[in-house]
């Protein structure tokens, strides 16, 4: 007999060596799996135990004498990541993150820190991460903010100016040219430039955003939301 599937083998000089090679080809027409169209079931035979894959929908089936009955597919595992405070320091690319007290996933690409997603949350006391001001402005809160600059495709070259009233976090993206300055009062002066096709540059920031200047055709989002430099 074979190890796995109980396969007779005839010993040497057998008369009947023929009975167990023909059991060996009828127990083969049940245990190998047939592949096929799905809309060509009817064309096989459902022996018990038989296995049919669809080769067009990824359908499982098993024979059961009469039919042929769809298999119950397996669970998928819950995929979870780890859970954080910080960035990770080992620059290992394709890890993913959740950072808890930003409320976002992130990822580290071989370019640097990417986030996928941004919470509603977004700030690490609990609070909401912008408020409604008096004119009707939206305006950051104290807290840890995320801010994207995100070009256009297509846009040109062109300029945007970030002001700071807190402590600047984390970039990611940014270009040789790019400066960081903290200005007499405290505050973080921002400069830089991009272009459509490149990666948004972002910026993770505890404090407020105090004033945006976006010449570039693009989009400033703060927190997961789209905002308007002309509030700042």
């Amino acid at each position: 007999m074979t190890d796995n599937h109980n396969y007779s083998l005839p010993e040497k000089g057998a008369t009947d060596w023929h009975v167990p090679l023909n059991e060996n080809f009828e127990k083969i027409d049940t245990d190998v799996e047939i592949r096929d169209v799905e809309g060509n079931t009817a064309e096989y035979t459902p022996k018990e135990g038989a296995k049919f894959l669809a080769t067009d929908t990824g359908r499982r089936f098993l024979g059961d004498g009469e039919q042929w009955v769809e298999a119950t597919p397996q669970p998928r595992q819950d995929f979870a990541v780890e859970s954080t405070t910080n960035d990770p320091t080992d620059g290992e690319t394709g890890r993913i993150w959740y950072r808890s007290d930003t409320d976002t996933l992130k990822v580290q690409l071989d370019s640097g820190v990417e986030s996928l997603a941004v919470g509603t949350g977004g700030t690490s006391d609990g609070t909401d991460s912008s408020s409604d001001t008096t004119d009707g402005s939206t305006a950051t809160t104290d807290g840890t903010h995320l801010l994207e600059i995100v070009p256009a495709d297509g846009a040109s070259w062109s300029t945007y100016r970030i002001v700071i009233d807190g402590e600047l976090l984390n970039t990611t993206n940014l270009n040789s040219g790019d400066t960081v300055t903290t200005q007499s009062d405290g505050t973080v002066l921002i400069e830089g430039g991009i272009k459509g096709g490149k990666r948004p540059e972002t910026f993770e920031f505890d404090g407020t955003l105090a004033s945006l200047s976006l010449q570039v055709d693009g989009s400033a989002v703060l927190d997961g939301q789209t905002i308007d430099p002309s509030d700042y």
